[in-house]
């Protein structure tokens, strides 16, 4: 926690009723803490949070240390962009799809940061080889309106336009492994937390049929994202958000950080929790030297608005303002 100021305090010396002169008072070379900092940040948490989140939950702790009140909701994605656009809900990590689809519609919101790079990817057993294979078949999707589902369409009209899945809609990455390992799909859309398990649970049986950060580099599933009249009227918070972000980034990019991060932010197991340190950094998911661009939103903007279902004339100035992060980069470097 910052330290509060200390007030010097100067004595004079009093001696049989008569004042000596005061003596030079010592110079304090110790360097000023940094002010405490106030007022509420009402910030959505992921319910079932995995690795990838962890830079925001290490966000949040930092800025409770620092003095904010932080309230925390959890609400599904195309909800906290509506609380969001009513003014209940200052910061989230939101779906691109459903945020910029909002901002079409006219909500007052912004993209201010990334969160990551695409850790989606189509899992399918060993004995399916290519999506040709997956004709017919059931495969388990997180849903229609979705980056991932419209990343398994681009992939599918690419690459084996003939091959016709049955698309099931499955909520919840643990409901789709069930269906995995149930056989009640042939294949579903995972991210890396869930490769990993079915490594360790079942070795050998399941491979990842499609990388999809491989088959569409760029496109990134979801997005920081703020109120554009809470930025306006709290510029400092925002820019304290993306510097605690920022810091905690940095802090894992060391395998023994992250490892122990896992353990206490996603309560994995050592053993899973070293591998997924190891999957994450060999990834590379998280940029914390900051080269995140409106360029780099126009490349999902652009892919979106082609497998999507985003407006053709929104812009990447309409759905993202990088100037606090911009900021922020300029106070703390590069790494």
């Amino acid at each position: 926690m910052p330290r509060t100021l200390c007030l010097a305090l100067v004595c004079l010396g009093i001696l049989s009723g008569a004042c000596t002169s005061p003596q030079p008072m010592e110079q304090n070379t110790s360097p000023a803490a940094a002010p405490v900092k106030s007022g509420t940040i009402r910030i959505e948490v992921p319910a079932d949070a995995d690795v990838a989140d962890i830079p925001w939950l290490m966000a949040i702790d930092s800025l409770k240390e620092q003095g904010y009140s932080i309230e925390t909701v959890s609400l599904s994605s195309d909800l906290s962009a509506a609380a969001m656009a009513e003014g209940d809900l200052d910061i989230a990590n939101l779906s691109n799809q459903h945020a910029w689809a909002a901002i079409g519609q006219g909500a007052p919101l912004m993209t201010f940061m990334d969160k990551s790079a695409s850790t989606f990817m189509l899992l399918a057993p060993k004995a399916i080889q290519t999506c040709a294979d997956l004709d017919g078949r059931p495969v388990a999707s997180n849903g229609v309106s979705t980056v991932a589902g419209a990343l398994l369409n681009a992939y599918l009209e690419k690459n084996c336009p003939d091959a016709k899945p049955q698309i099931l809609v499955v909520k919840g990455g643990s409901n789709r492994t069930a269906a995995l390992l149930s056989g009640e799909v042939d294949a579903a859309i995972q991210d890396i937390d869930d490769l990993i398990k079915l490594e360790l649970d079942r070795p050998g049986e399941f491979q990842p049929l499609v990388v999809f950060a491989e088959a569409s580099p760029g496109v990134q599933i979801n997005s920081h994202v703020t109120g554009r009249q809470f930025a306006d009227q709290h510029p400092e918070m925002v820019k304290d958000f993306i510097k605690a972000v920022l810091a905690a980034r940095r802090t894992l990019q060391d395998s023994e950080a992250l490892h122990e991060a896992i353990i206490k932010y996603v309560e994995f197991e050592p053993d899973r929790a070293q591998q997924a340190a190891d999957t994450y950094l060999e990834q590379a998911v998280w940029d914390a030297s900051g080269t995140y661009t409106l360029e780099t939103v126009q490349t999902t903007l652009g892919f979106l608005q082609e497998y999507g279902d985003l407006p053709q004339e929104l812009t990447a100035e309409d759905v993202a303002d990088l100037s606090y992060y911009d900021a922020v980069l300029d106070e703390m470097g590069d790494q």
